[in-house]
């Protein structure tokens, strides 16, 4: 599995001239609570994923941007030692964060079927996913499939961390229903890729949470999407609360 540390040697000397830059997603106004992701070369070999807010509003780029930038730089400190875990971050400019840039990609890319995706993998994400949670940080956005990558080598990588929280001062009931809201999330991606390796345990965890998933507050962007389903008259969808079955 590739290791933080080692993956950060040497690539975040400041000024370094930039020769290539690949925008991963596009700043729009639309998603204005959205950084503008870029994949950048520096002409010293090193390869950034670069989160960047300059963009957005004045007010956004001054407030929510710079907390969920400080929020994902601490999550990602903290779990520093953990293989599969991009780091050390760097923020400039207080609203721009800088990774290092792994080769891989993202499971919503990635067709059913595909050979590095085997039980094997999702094993090593949900070893993954406990360590994290071993070190008190919770991701709660892992049911997006563009944060759960595959490395080249078959190895699960975490990216996005900008709706972690930390448990260390949380009472045991809360910690638990976090943890369980993060490792439903493999057990999705899991059950669609190499659902024969799926134990009846990790099921009937996927559909405990599916039971409350109604009832969860961190939903993408809750007043867009009221404005937008009031607009067009939708009912909310029950499609993420669908369970698997247990035979």
């Amino acid at each position: 599995m590739i290791a933080g540390r080692q993956m950060c040697e040497g690539v975040l000397a400041a000024e370094i001239k930039e020769i290539e830059r690949r925008v991963l997603v596009a700043y729009s106004p639309k998603r204005w609570g959205n950084a503008e992701v870029s994949a950048v070369r520096y002409a010293d070999g090193s390869h950034l994923v670069i989160k960047d807010f300059s963009k957005s509003p004045w007010v956004i780029r001054q407030t929510s941007g710079r907390f969920l930038l400080w929020r994902e730089a601490r999550a990602l400190r903290r779990l520093l030692e953990v293989d599969g875990v991009p780091g050390p971050p760097v923020i400039r400019a207080a609203w721009q964060l800088k990774c290092p840039f792994i080769d891989s990609f993202n499971l919503r890319e990635a067709p059913v079927g595909e050979p590095l995706l085997d039980a094997a993998f999702f094993e090593k994400l949900e070893a993954l996913v406990i360590e994290m949670h071993r070190r008190n940080v919770v991701h709660l956005d892992l049911r997006n499939a563009r944060n759960v990558l595959a490395s080249k080598d078959g190895n699960p990588v975490l990216i996005d961390f900008q709706t972690a929280l930390f448990t260390n001062l949380m009472p045991g009931f809360l910690k638990r229903m976090l943890f369980s809201i993060d490792l439903s999330a493999v057990y999705k991606h899991w059950h669609k890729y190499h659902p024969e390796s799926l134990t009846r345990e990790r099921k009937e965890v996927f559909n405990r949470m599916a039971s409350v998933r109604g009832f969860w507050f961190i939903k993408g962007y809750p007043l867009r999407e009221f404005l937008r389903r009031r607009r067009e008259r939708r009912p909310k969808s029950k499609r993420n609360r669908q369970k698997i079955d247990l035979d």
